[in-house]
């Protein structure tokens, strides 16, 4: 089995934070751990002590929050995306709108509420119960823009 076969295999998530030190991340990583193994995953972690020169891409939780990484950063110096990649998640219009247009991850607006209101009527027709376990996906699609670069 060669090199890149062997990767793909690979049941690892890795985690880069900043200080593992400060009271919040040992629970946040903690907590992270748990979910990952329970779903058969092992974490792969790395701290990079505050120094900006190993940190390079900032995932962001939605493309407001990106947006706004975007002007602290560029308000900082460093530019986005030769020093540091910035990604958001739901293909706002602030991910067209940026100076630079963030990579984003679209995701169906609507869905979540579809699912959400299925889900109520069918509890209202089992009288509050849900009979089996829950799951529903939603498939969501990486939009790359101009915010991130190869390293």
């Amino acid at each position: 089995m060669n090199r890149s076969e062997k990767r793909s295999d690979s049941r690892n998530i890795g985690v880069i934070t900043t200080y593992i030190s400060e009271y919040i991340f040992p629970k946040v990583i903690q907590g992270i751990d748990s979910v990952l193994s329970k779903n058969g995953y092992g974490i792969i972690l790395k701290n990079t002590d505050n120094d900006t020169a190993k940190e390079y891409i900032c995932l962001c939780f939605n493309d407001e929050i990106a947006f706004m990484v975007f002007q602290l950063i560029e308000g900082m110096g460093p530019k986005v995306p030769d020093d540091i990649s910035v990604t958001g998640f739901d293909d706002s219009y602030l991910s067209a709108n940026c100076p630079v247009k963030l990579t984003t991850v679209a995701n169906p607006k609507e869905k979540p509420g579809e699912m959400a209101a299925d889900l109520l009527l069918q509890m209202l027709i089992d009288n509050g119960h849900r009979k089996s376990f829950v799951r529903n996906e939603i498939v969501t699609e990486l939009v790359i823009k101009d915010s991130c670069k190869k390293r």
